[in-house]
């Protein structure tokens, strides 16, 4: 019976994968075998429910992608119920696995977030090791998708880069009130690492430029000295111009 009904409401998800199937009816069978083993509650859920939960976690594991809102109205429950019936299952089946913010920024096509939004989520781990207690900081799991999810987010935001925020809350796998608080801590570090960079990099050119100027007037100056670009003599014409913008060129190129 459970096999048919995985079969109908696979057909109706566009999951055409055999292997797919199989683990879904798989997992049923396993979820029915550790609510009792464990001496778990049915999750007040029905079977269509549970089926469409088995799918959509099967479809995982094989790296296959459905519609989430396909799935929750197959499944007959509101959608926040869902979504906790669905972490239930994954706890119990022991599928939840790490997703980094590199794994999400591959699937969202914005890679060149990665290196900010790795740099925001240590800034937001190293802040709650400060404001909470060892024990409860032992109890947070950085691991869980929500916390990559948002630290892309608030990088993409900060970086001017449009994602579709209502696909980015589903793969976090966190309520719309939880990530949207979560993102608030995580854009003002991401913001304070952009302000940190700006400055860093202004205050590297004006070092970059003192450091010539005080050579220049330095009595030990040798003309011949080739570790830094020189300033080109004046002359006439576009003569002049270009050799100006490759020497400020070059001064820019040892910033970087």
């Amino acid at each position: 019976m459970d096999g048919d009904l995985v079969n109908i409401l696979a057909t109706k998800l566009n999951i055409i994968s055999k292997k797919t199937i199989l683990k879904a009816e798989e997992l049923m069978r396993l979820a029915d075998i550790r609510t009792v083993s464990f001496g778990c509650s049915p999750l007040q859920v029905t079977n269509t429910c549970q089926a469409v939960i088995c799918l959509e976690l099967a479809a995982l594991f094989n790296n296959e992608s459905i519609s989430k809102d396909v799935a929750v109205r197959l499944s007959g429950v509101r959608k926040k119920v869902y979504v906790n019936a669905l972490q239930t299952y994954e706890r119990i089946l022991e599928l939840q696995t790490n997703v980094t913010v590199r794994d999400i920024a591959i699937q969202f096509g914005c890679m060149q977030s990665v290196e900010l939004a790795q740099q925001v989520l240590q800034c937001y781990e190293r802040e709650m090791q400060k404001r909470l207690s060892a024990t409860v900081c032992e109890g947070l799991d950085l691991s869980q998708p929500m916390f990559a999810a948002a630290a892309v987010w608030a990088s993409c935001k900060k970086m001017k880069v449009r994602l579709d925020k209502r696909k980015m809350i589903e793969t976090g796998r966190a309520k719309k009130s939880t990530f949207d608080k979560l993102c608030l801590d995580m854009e003002r570090h991401a913001s304070q690492l952009l302000e940190r960079s700006l400055n860093n990099g202004s205050k590297r050119l004006k070092h970059l430029f003192d450091k010539r100027h005080d050579r220049l007037n330095s009595s030990s100056y040798d003309e011949d000295d080739e570790s830094i670009p020189k300033k080109p003599k004046v002359l006439n014409g576009d003569q002049n111009s270009d050799d100006y913008e490759t020497w400020r060129r070059e001064i820019l190129e040892r910033i970087d």
